[in-house]
């Protein structure tokens, strides 16, 4: 019996510090982030665009995002991946309500 019980502590141990470095991870790639989504805007060709004409920079905005959300979900991915949680997520999608 004490073995299980080691076993179980030493699991649930491995997976909260996989679990915070992949949380340090995100975090730190999140933040990093904002530098080159700041600076695009200063790049050709949207420091080029008209002041006052919405729609170029709705549409610059819009596949901007669409990149970053990409970049996310695929890290999300290989997070969840990593931590082998993939079962609790399939479980969670099927008892939505």
């Amino acid at each position: 019996m004490n073995d299980l019980s080691t076993a179980r502590t030493q699991h649930h141990t491995r997976s909260v510090r996989w679990g915070f470095t992949w949380a340090l991870w995100c975090a730190i790639l999140w933040g990093a982030w904002y530098v080159p989504g700041t600076a695009i805007w200063y790049e050709a060709p949207y420091v080029n665009m008209a002041v006052d004409q919405t729609g170029p920079f709705l549409m610059s905005a819009a596949v901007i995002t669409m990149f970053s959300a990409i970049s996310v979900v695929l890290w999300l991915v290989l997070w969840t991946g990593v931590l082998g949680k993939w079962a609790e997520f399939f479980r969670t999608l099927r008892q939505l309500r």
